[in-house]
């Protein structure tokens, strides 16, 4: 039977709704759970480091914690590095990377949803960035995953996480997840796609940031 899914939005913010369209994605955690086990899973959206830093310091800890977390803005440098009023250059902010980090739990993975990373940026360039590479290894306890390098460039393949009894998992990819998983992966799949009828249900998404 596949986990249920309890999802909390964290942004956008009401005061970005006139921002950039970077400004008004969706950033939530969605919480799978299959009991006595929940796994947790953190998007950030498009987001950069105002919105994101916004986010850590109004969120309880349960809101923020993750074992798989999408890196933001497909793996873009602007998490992390910024540049302030007054200042000349973009610099380190730890202080997001160390929140971060806090909020992991046990498995911790953290996935790119991008292009393949390269080994260095030029100015100017657009995302994925390679420092924005370095920093996430430095926190992820287990693995960093590219999307369009899994399990390599010439062949990329979905990445699989299963939540089962056994705890959150990632599967390596060729590693079979069995008959009853496969079913349940596909039936989620087709869930999520929803139908062209409007939802009869009122949804709710956790607690209003303004």
């Amino acid at each position: 039977m596949p986990p249920n899914s309890a999802p909390f939005v964290h942004a956008p913010f009401k005061d970005d709704a006139t921002g950039d369209r970077n400004d008004c994605s969706i950033a939530l955690q969605i919480r799978l759970i299959d009991d006595p086990v929940t796994g947790y899973g953190l998007f950030l959206g498009d987001h950069c480091y105002p919105t994101i830093k916004r986010i850590f310091e109004r969120s309880k800890d349960d809101d923020l914690a993750w074992n798989v977390m999408l890196a933001a803005h497909h793996c873009s440098k602007s998490v992390m590095y910024w540049k302030d009023d007054g200042d000349k250059d973009e610099v380190l902010k730890q202080d997001i990377l160390d929140a971060m980090e806090n909020a992991e739990l046990n498995p911790g993975y953290i996935v790119a949803s991008s292009e393949p990373i390269p080994a260095s940026n030029k100015k100017g360039d657009n995302p994925p960035h390679a420092k924005a590479k370095q920093r996430y290894e430095e926190i992820a306890n287990d693995e960093f995953l590219c999307t369009q390098e899994h399990p390599d460039e010439d062949r990329p393949q979905p990445i699989v996480f299963e939540i089962s009894t056994d705890g959150l998992q990632y599967q390596e990819c060729g590693a079979s997840t069995g008959k009853a998983s496969s079913a349940a992966m596909g039936t989620a799949i087709v869930a999520a796609r929803g139908t062209d009828e409007p939802p009869k249900e009122r949804v709710g998404f956790g607690r209003r940031h303004d």
